[in-house]
């Protein structure tokens, strides 16, 4: 139909194709197509849904590209029509080029759709790994799921959502055991902060909800694998004021250090790993089954997804999850002895009651 010059009928077809498998980016890429003569930001908001979707469409990033170098190259006033404005301020951030600020301001009273929101959290999303997340947009809630997922309308997750239920996890965790202190739970949740935005775009983070009181009960965090190397890097520029905190973070990097995870894959005849961060569900439905559920969804996910992983490794530090890992991760790349570690201290640091050693673990799926 679209080459027949039908478009309004290719359009309903692509709309039709959505609605059936919505997780697919080719259709939402073609409706883009369809859009580029006749309404640009809507054209930038299914192109960025194309390029974020589960299966993505990864050829929507020349199209956004496209769009943004004529839109980077036109002159805009402040009284401009807002598309224009906004399409050339965010073309702006995406070259991480000057823009003035007038433009910028002019755009802070304008009423805002979602076609709008979607490719500004897009640019946000990249300018925030290129500089170390230093932009922060972990709080928009209600709108960067969209990004995400593929059914945004029913199930409304956002980055702070999963946050807030990392915390409830942590502090379920130490509840009859130690208070943390308000600045190691700040410090704390910058951690997981971090790991959240990592694992969004990740086929193998999954959720569980509890749909009568519509609130997430666990998460299994995963990332991809070209990642790691960015977040042992990050890893290795922490610097928290808790002293527990940068124990455990001093201990990591000294694992790091002693395991190359990278040869360890190589001999293992796998080349496209999905690392599972964690897997964490709320203290009052814990022993349920939930964690297993969660781990298993995680893998089938990233086994099917268009990553097409063939296999998963994570760090496994407490032996109270060992059984849970071990059903699925039946090799041992490393074992590391909690009290072979020192650092700065006369004396082992890290005595954890529940475990000896902590375990780095490969499975094959």
């Amino acid at each position: 139909m679209r080459y027949k010059g039908n478009l309004s009928a290719a359009d309903e077809l692509y709309a039709a194709s959505i609605r059936v498998l919505p997780l697919l980016g080719d259709p939402w890429n073609q409706r883009g197509l369809l859009l580029a003569k006749r309404d640009v930001l809507k054209c930038l908001y299914f192109h960025y849904r194309a390029l974020h979707c589960r299966f993505s469409f990864i050829g929507a990033t020349s199209n956004i590209q496209k769009i943004f170098q004529e839109h980077s190259e036109t002159t805009v006033l402040v009284d401009s029509p807002f598309v224009d404005r906004f399409l050339h301020v965010l073309s702006k951030f995406y070259f991480m080029t000057r823009v003035h600020q007038r433009l910028v301001d002019s755009l802070l009273e304008e009423c805002i759709t979602m076609e709008a929101i979607v490719p500004l959290l897009g640019v946000l999303s990249e300018l925030g790994r290129l500089l170390d997340n230093e932009v922060p947009i972990r709080d928009s809630e209600l709108t960067r799921f969209w990004l995400c997922f593929e059914d945004p309308c029913d199930r409304p997750l956002t980055a702070g959502g999963l946050a807030r239920t990392l915390c409830a996890i942590r502090d379920g965790e130490v509840i009859n055991r130690k208070e943390i202190n308000s600045g190691a739970k700040e410090e704390l949740s910058r951690l997981l902060d971090d790991l959240v935005s990592d694992s969004l775009s990740c086929p193998g983070t999954v959720v569980a909800r509890d749909e009568t009181r519509n609130e997430v009960i666990g998460v299994c965090l995963a990332s991809r694998h070209h990642l790691f190397d960015q977040q042992l890097d990050r890893l290795c520029r922490y610097s928290f004021t808790d002293k527990g905190l940068s124990i455990a973070v001093e201990f990591l990097k000294y694992v790091f250090n002693r395991v190359d995870v990278a040869y360890h894959l190589e001999e293992a005849g796998v080349s496209k790993p999905v690392f599972v961060v964690l897997v964490g569900v709320k203290p009052e439905y814990q022993k349920g089954g939930l964690g297993k559920r969660l781990l298993n969804e995680s893998l089938d996910s990233a086994r099917n997804s268009s990553d097409r992983c063939d296999s998963a490794f994570t760090v496994c530090t407490s032996e109270g999850v060992q059984p849970l890992y071990h059903q699925h991760f039946r090799q041992v790349i490393s074992r590391v002895k909690y009290s072979d570690y020192r650092g700065e201290f006369r004396d082992p640091p890290i005595r954890p009651k529940a475990a000896n050693s902590l375990l780095v673990l490969l499975a094959k799926l």
